[in-house]
């Protein structure tokens, strides 16, 4: 998760997103290990070391925990979430849900 808030202010973000969460959901693999994170974005042509290092940066860790009681307030209870409007959509498999309530 902080790696994800680490890149949200630049191109890696999106790129971060997609292969953090098919590491966890898809490959099963131990993202609390932080040789595993950085190998894994490193595989996937990001900077996994500096990604990996700025995790213990003390803004990164302060806007995963305000965008964590973000998400608790807006009643989020696990990832992915998605919103459209007030309507919350929760699970990858909802992505077409999503889409239908986006058009």
């Amino acid at each position: 998760m902080r790696v994800i808030c680490a890149t949200q202010d630049s191109n890696d973000f999106a790129p971060a997103i997609d292969i953090m969460m098919r590491g966890m959901w898809e490959d099963g693999l131990d993202l609390a290990q932080p040789q595993i994170v950085e190998d894994l974005l490193s595989q996937k042509n990001l900077d996994g070391k500096s990604l990996v290092a700025k995790t213990d940066d003390d803004v990164v860790k302060l806007r995963l925990i305000e965008q964590t009681e973000a998400a608790i307030k807006h009643g989020v209870f696990g990832v992915p979430a998605f919103f459209v409007g007030e309507e919350l959509f929760w699970g990858k498999e909802r992505l077409a849900q999503v889409a239908e309530a986006l058009a």
